[in-house]
């Protein structure tokens, strides 16, 4: 049997070209997909007192899309809800309108004033929620404010990287 096994071949060629073919991949499928990780990958590895206002954006627009896709609902009792008056105004001067308006939405579901601290937060949501096993209309239309943040064309990531100086190319 093992006569008959095709013996490795080097992996630095393969490597390469698999990683050329995934490029123009990425590059035909969203072109803004290429862009979008170069940023995150600058953002990432640069010092916080190096990055540009739009690259300090665009972290702080990130980490809003990871947490809110990822939490969904259950992100309100967390800690990072309390940062949702400054994202919003974040969200305001990147131009990601739709993002904001969804994230207003979900705000208000929890009271207005929004509760900005985890305790009032935590409060407002037991008011709120149901205490069966089955989710009541709150719970229901907090839901359908999350898969519409989902389903929305306008993505928040792409909105903040295209505030990125268009003097400054990614490399290629």
């Amino acid at each position: 049997f093992l006569e008959h096994v095709p013996r490795p071949a080097p992996l630095e060629g393969q490597i390469e070209d698999l990683r050329e073919e995934l490029a123009q991949l990425l590059f035909e499928e969203e072109p803004e997909a290429i862009y979008r990780r170069w940023l995150s990958a600058r953002v990432k590895h640069v010092g916080y007192n190096v990055q540009t206002p739009e690259e300090r954006d665009f972290g702080a627009v990130q980490e809003f899309d990871h947490q809110f896709t990822y939490c969904g609902p259950e992100i309100f009792e967390r800690a990072y809800a309390d940062k949702f008056p400054g994202v919003l105004e974040l969200l305001e001067r990147v131009g990601a309108t739709d993002t904001r308006e969804v994230l207003q939405e979900a705000m208000e579901m929890l009271g207005t004033p929004y509760p900005d601290t985890l305790t009032a937060r935590r409060k407002a949501w037991n008011k709120r929620a149901s205490r069966k096993v089955k989710k009541n209309q709150w719970e229901d239309d907090l839901d359908e404010i999350f898969e519409k943040y989902w389903e929305l064309e306008e993505r928040c990531l792409d909105v903040a990287a295209a505030q990125f100086p268009e003097d400054v190319e990614p490399p290629e």
